[in-house]
């Protein structure tokens, strides 16, 4: 405050002095002069502006975020953002010692960055992953041990039910022995066509070459061998591993779920195209180049391009994938905006004829969308309508390779606003279903 009164005399004192001559004595401030100056001030420092806000996000603090519990439920861990980059720092909170925070040290954060960590059967250990590779921790000592090191990025970390712990790189999924580090190929997800072997030859000049070159037709009918001793092989043998499944070239996986006993999956399968014109872009102005960038943002509402998921079961002892329809799903076909089209044409002068019309359906986006039972043994999983309107919650019938409807979810206006209705899902080993609902608590 001192110095602030000071500082506003000397400006005052300055601008007087530049409105008389130099020779002449300049008059006195007055103190309720000095006074209002300060407070004008102080109230301006206390006003939130657009250029304040967009200036600097530390004028309004570094609050601690991502918290979680330590192993030993004596201790908190949170981070807090540095001052002045974005950089976030570890923090530990010992409750036990009198609440001392300290700051965890880099070359320590891999054996605490275990949020996400999940545990085995007898919560005797946990598994996450850090910078990318895999970590098992026991959780009664808090010993860790790195269980791989590669330069791959494997993620979705789980312990199966038999103790091995399986990871995920890229579309292939492992099983990694802890006791003997061997590692397994469980799945091996293709986005292409499934390779047909070696074909005949179709056209005329083709079925004239092998008639006609002995090099030829010895190279095929040699070829025809190799692919039916690999084939041979692979089903007889059983240290051949052929985990490869096909889903076709242009597509992409969006969801898939392992189950815990490792010997069944859930893929949902999405053409690779975009779901969004490419003109559909913001320009940004404000690049290190200079140059004006077009960003790929939100897409607008009358370029968001319908999709529609696959939905496949997999048996990998069996090696077989069976396609899940979406016509078991009560009102799959349903025109939902039958009486909204039906006005929008009587406006027109038109009468509207309502069909029924397979209606575009997928995994919903969520944290987790397809639940396992510990056991592995049953599945639970939450789709959605594109439109919006509809929702529905259902399990797998392995036997009938169909979808079965626990639960439906319906609103004609916007389906988004009761997201919460579903909340957490989770289903035991007698495929009984457990989700939070704001009407009615657990169920």
């Amino acid at each position: 405050m001192k110095r602030q009164i000071i500082s506003a005399a000397l400006t005052l004192s300055l601008a007087a002095c530049s409105t008389v001559q130099q020779d002449e004595k300049p008059e006195p401030l007055p103190p309720t002069a000095v006074k209002s100056v300060v407070a004008a001030n102080q109230q301006s420092n206390d006003i939130i502006t657009l250029e304040k806000i967009m200036a600097n996000p530390d004028w309004f603090g570094r609050a601690p975020e991502s918290w979680y519990w330590g192993d030993d439920s004596n201790s908190v861990y949170f981070q807090q953002k540095q001052l002045g980059n974005p950089l976030r720092d570890l923090f530990v909170v010992e409750l036990a010692n009198n609440h001392q925070v300290s700051q965890v040290k880099l070359s320590d954060k891999h054996g605490v960055a275990d949020r996400n960590a999940l545990l085995n059967q007898a919560r005797s250990h946990e598994v996450y992953t850090f910078n990318g590779d895999v970590f098992i921790k026991e959780v009664n000592s808090s010993t860790t041990k790195q269980l791989t090191f590669t330069s791959g990025h494997e993620y979705n970390a789980m312990f199966l039910t038999n103790g091995e712990v399986a990871y995920r790189i890229a579309n292939i999924f492992y099983a990694h022995n802890v006791e003997t580090g061997q590692i397994r190929e469980l799945v091996n997800l293709q986005m292409a066509t499934k390779p047909s072997g070696v074909k005949e030859p179709e056209s005329y000049l083709a079925k004239e070459q092998h008639k006609l070159i002995d090099y030829i037709a010895l190279q095929h009918q040699n070829s025809k061998l190799k692919y039916a001793e690999k084939e041979k092989l692979s089903e007889q043998s059983l240290y051949v591993n052929e985990s490869k499944f096909y889903f076709g070239k242009g597509n992409r996986v969006v969801h898939a779920s392992l189950s815990p006993a490792g010997d069944k999956m859930l893929v949902s399968i999405a053409s690779g195209k975009p779901n969004r014109n490419k003109t559909d872009i913001m320009p940004n102005y404000i690049t290190d180049s200079g140059d004006i960038a077009a960003e790929k943002v939100r897409a607008r509402v009358a370029d968001n391009r319908q999709y529609e998921e696959q939905l496949f079961f997999l048996d990998l002892n069996k090696g077989t994938s069976q396609p899940l329809t979406y016509e078991t799903l009560p009102g799959f076909n349903e025109d939902v905006l039958a009486s909204v089209k039906k006005e929008n044409y009587a406006r027109k002068g038109k009468s509207y004829k309502s069909e029924k019309k397979p209606r575009n359906i997928h995994v919903l986006n969520m944290y987790k969308p397809i639940q396992w039972s510990q056991d592995g043994q049953h599945v639970a999983l939450m789709l959605e309508a594109w439109d919006n309107k509809t929702r529905w919650l259902t399990t797998v019938d392995y036997t009938e390779n169909q979808l079965v409807t626990q639960h439906k979810l319906q609103d004609d206006a916007w389906i988004n606003w009761s997201f919460n209705q579903f909340g957490w899902l989770t289903i035991d080993n007698k495929a009984n279903l457990y989700y939070l609902s704001e009407e009615s608590g657990y169920s």
